[in-house]
């Protein structure tokens, strides 16, 4: 089991930039306008159900896993363009909290373009300031992979889960391909004053004579969040 979810969320090594400690917090510069859909202070939790469905056409067969996420911002730092960042660790449970085994490691930080975050040793730009409806940008501008185009769906809109509600949220698709064959597609909200409160992964081929799909569909809410 504790392969297979290795594999699911692909977890990697990740080098952070070179930091040295820090005690600000991203309320000293508090000033970017969007940056309270992605609000980060040490201490902060975010505990997250993570749901996986797999679909094997080969087999006419379906499994699915749920896990509990739980994301802890443990510290800041300064990085060397002397940004302030915020050092993420994330820990998941198969067994509704009786054992934690450590995810991944990230930093967060942001600047006048927008809140950008380092995962696998890469810098993924996850907002875009202003935050406006069907306005695009690159995630990846700060690294070197090929452009990836975010864009802004519905702003400002309630959204809710089976265990919360919010009235203002963000909208990010990352990806929509659709076809007769496949669907690939990938989708964010943010919540103001929360952070990331929904996250889709889904990735289907649909070429299967008896139609049936074949791939995977991932889901990720926001179960709790503590300031």
């Amino acid at each position: 089991m504790r392969i297979r979810i290795f594999i699911l969320f692909a977890i990697a090594g990740v080098a952070l930039p070179v930091f040295q400690s820090c005690t600000r917090t991203i309320k000293d510069n508090y000033t970017a306008v969007g940056l309270e859909y992605f609000p980060y202070e040490k201490g902060n939790v975010r505990t997250y159900i993570y749901d996986s469905t797999h679909y094997n056409a080969l087999l006419k067969k379906t499994e699915t896993f749920r896990f509990t996420v739980k994301e802890t911002v443990t510290d800041t730092f300064t990085d060397q363009q002397n940004q302030l960042n915020y050092r993420i660790e994330r820990y998941y449970t198969p067994d509704t909290g009786k054992n934690y085994y450590f995810m991944d490691l990230r930093a967060v930080t942001w600047n006048s373009y927008g809140v950008q975050t380092w995962n696998q040793n890469k810098r993924i730009v996850n907002l875009s300031f202003p935050i406006k409806e069907k306005r695009w940008w690159n995630a990846n501008i700060y690294n070197t992979d090929d452009e990836q185009r975010y864009t802004y769906g519905p702003v400002g809109r309630a959204y809710a889960n089976n265990w919360q509600s919010w009235d203002q949220t963000v909208m990010v698709e990352k990806k929509y391909d659709s076809t007769f064959i496949a669907i690939a597609q990938e989708r964010e909200i943010y919540a103001k004053d929360v952070g990331m409160v929904y996250q889709l992964n889904r990735n289907l081929d649909l070429t299967d004579p008896n139609n049936y799909p074949d791939g995977f569909v991932v889901v990720w809410s926001l179960y709790s969040y503590k300031k």
